[in-house]
C-alpha cells in the first residue's frame, strides 16, 4: 500500500507543473533585452507600454497596454493580451509591427514585425479547408474511373482541366 501512495504522489507532482504550463491562444509572449545608456543591463520593475500598429513607422494603434514588468540583468518577459484583450481582426492584417516603450521615454524604433509560425501557417491551410463548401471534393468525385469518356466527350472536362 505505502508503494502505492508513493507512485501517485510522483504522478500528481508531475502533473501539476504540465497543467499549469497550459497555453492561452489568446496572449502572445514578447521577451527582451534592455540596457541602460551606459549599455549596462537594467534591474527592477519598470512600466513598460507595448502596442501594436499596421504599419512599421506610421499610424495609429491598433492594441495597447501597459504592465509592470520585472526586469531581471536586462531580460524581461511580458504575455500581452493579459489585461487588454486583443480587438478581433486584429490578426487578420497582413503586417503587425510591436512598439515598446520604456516608461515616459518614445517608443523604441525600430518597431518589431510579427511573424507567423510554422504551426499557424498549417492552421490557415486548415480554415481555408473547413471554409470550402460541403461536399465540394468527394472520394467519390476523385475515385479511379470517376472521370468517364463521356465526361470528356461532353465537354466537361478538356484540356486546361488534364493541365
Amino acid at each position: 500500500m505505502r508503494t502505492f501512495s508513493k507512485i501517485f504522489f510522483i504522478c500528481v507532482f508531475l502533473l501539476i507543473p504540465v497543467l499549469s504550463f497550459g497555453g492561452n491562444r489568446d496572449l502572445l509572449f514578447h521577451q527582451g533585452f534592455l540596457i541602460n545608456a551606459d549599455g549596462e543591463p537594467v534591474d527592477g520593475a519598470l512600466t513598460i507600454t507595448f502596442r501594436i500598429y499596421d504599419s512599421q513607422t506610421a499610424g495609429g494603434s491598433l492594441w495597447e497596454e501597459s504592465q509592470l514588468v520585472n526586469v531581471d540583468n536586462g531580460v524581461y518577459t511580458a504575455q500581452l493580451g493579459e489585461s487588454e484583450p486583443f480587438p478581433d481582426g486584429m490578426f487578420d492584417n497582413d503586417s503587425l509591427f510591436l512598439g515598446v516603450q520604456i516608461l515616459g521615454d518614445s517608443e523604441m524604433t525600430p518597431r518589431f514585425g510579427l511573424f507567423s509560425v510554422p504551426f499557424a501557417k498549417q492552421a490557415e491551410v486548415a480554415v481555408t479547408a473547413l471554409s470550402l463548401e460541403d461536399d465540394i471534393v468527394t472520394s467519390a468525385a476523385i475515385a479511379p474511373g470517376a472521370i468517364t469518356s463521356a465526361d470528356i466527350a461532353a465537354g466537361a472536362i478538356g484540356p486546361a482541366e488534364l493541365a
